[in-house]
Parts: structure tokens; sequence; C-alpha cells
């Protein structure tokens, strides 16, 4: 199964909330996402959907 990923700014608009936001998320771990380089993120769809809905793994 493919599951879509996102860039912070994608993540940002999907959650309806701020870019730092994720940032902020990403970097203190409750939002799980794969660093790419030292400035490249990206976030599965299902960690979103997870963030939605007050759950994560």
């Amino acid at each position: 199964m493919s599951d879509k990923l996102f860039t912070p700014e994608e993540a940002a608009e999907y959650l309806k909330v701020t870019r730092r936001t994720i940032y902020n998320w990403l970097l203190s771990g409750r939002l799980p996402g794969q660093k790419l380089g030292p400035k490249l993120w990206r976030i599965r769809k299902q960690d979103l959907d997870a963030m939605l809905k007050g759950k994560q793994d």
C-alpha cells in the first residue's frame, strides 16, 4: 500500500495549523516524520490522521 507523504507546509494546511507548529511537533517527537536532509522533512498521511483523532503510536 502506498502511503502519501506530506511536506511540513502541506501538513500544516491539512491540519489547519501553522508551519511552525508542525516543525515544533516534529522536533519534539509529538508528530512522527522522516528527516531526509538538513532541511527536508516528510510526514505520512497516516500519522497526520492519527494526530487529528488524538492518537499517536
